[in-house]
């Protein structure tokens, strides 16, 4: 599957990105259970300045920087809310 309909099936049974990496092409996601996070949010850009709107937007949400990688020619980031118990 696409990396949102994998995130989303995740999401859905509770579990939470904590880590996360690029190998040979592919994101590795790391979902954790009972990790502290609340909610999430995430994007991928081509350039981390492109992502700046998306990471203002979600920082005065109160989310707050969990994952930033580049990998596959792109930018992900992922922004977290609640206790980190990682």
């Amino acid at each position: 599957g696409n990396l949102n309909d994998t995130i989303n099936t995740q999401w859905n049974k509770g579990h939470r990105i904590t880590s996360a990496s690029s190998f040979g092409g592919v994101w590795i996601l790391v979902f954790s259970l009972d990790s502290g996070l609340t909610q999430q949010a995430w994007t991928t850009s081509a350039t981390f300045a492109g992502a700046a709107p998306f990471i203002k937007q979600k920082w005065d949400e109160g989310l707050l920087i969990t994952t930033a990688i580049r990998g596959k020619g792109s930018w992900l980031i992922v922004m977290s809310q609640g206790p980190i118990r990682w």
